[in-house]
């Protein structure tokens, strides 16, 4: 299983890189995780065949993980798409991302491919070779995180949430735990702190931070926080593949 960031930052882009999101994939699944940027633009800077998108896996309604939906369906049927693309979410995701959709009337564009919203429950569920199990996290609205299991390591992704957000069992003992973080531990936020208490909590192998400010400084404090209590702590380098 591999893993590759097109995104590192919180909501405030700029030379630090874009906003937060990734894909996560294997020999035979494509699964995006959030959409913010220029999608198809990411994926080919990672050398990723969009055409190979299983799934795309929304965290939550926030602007800055969801407003590049709408581009990343219209190029999909751009480039000639036909099978069905799944979008995964709670229902409130669910319900903004439909009105998004809806907005730019891509469902009335002329042989769209079928576009079909998936309410993530307490259930596991499986796109391919990859088991995917969706968690509630704490944040100022409804939001997701996913666990990655392709049958031999396990990604634990955690969306932007606060310390009081529970460790799911899928989560324990994970490869890698990407984490969002910032300064400070705001309500709706994590510290670096906190995000390395809880990959020492969960027992992860591993823990890269993202959602991060733009300020090199703040970045590189944020990341020191968290190795004073998760020694092997990172920030993911932009469209570098990450073997798990």
């Amino acid at each position: 299983m591999k893993i590759v960031f097109f995104g590192n930052s919180g909501g405030i882009q700029g030379s630090s890189g874009g906003n937060t999101s990734f894909a996560v994939h294997t020999g035979q699944s494509l699964v995006l995780v959030d959409s913010s940027g220029s999608p198809l633009e990411n994926l080919a800077h990672s050398a990723l065949n969009p055409e190979l998108i299983d799934a795309l896996l929304l965290t939550h309604s926030h602007i800055d993980h969801i407003y590049a939906l709408p581009s990343l369906i219209h190029n999909l049927w751009l480039s000639g798409r036909s099978r069905t693309l799944a979008i995964h979410s709670n229902r409130e995701t669910l319900a903004k991302a439909s009105e998004i959709i809806d907005v730019f009337g891509l469902r009335q564009k002329k042989a769209m491919f079928p576009i079909e919203l998936n309410e993530c429950t307490d259930s596991s569920f499986e796109i391919k070779d990859l088991r995917i199990t969706p968690f509630p996290v704490n944040h100022l609205v409804p939001a997701t995180g996913f666990v990655f299991d392709d049958g031999s390591s396990r990604i634990a992704c955690f969306a932007d949430c606060n310390s009081s957000t529970p460790i799911p069992d899928a989560a324990r003992s994970c490869s890698l735990m990407v984490h969002e973080a910032g300064i400070g531990g705001k309500p709706d936020h994590s510290s670096g702190r906190e995000a390395g208490l809880a990959a020492k909590e969960a027992g992860a192998l591993e823990l890269l931070l993202v959602h991060l400010p733009q300020s090199p400084e703040l970045r590189a404090r944020i990341l020191s926080d968290a190795r004073s209590v998760f020694r092997n702590t990172g920030i993911p380098v932009l469209f570098k593949e990450i073997e798990i």
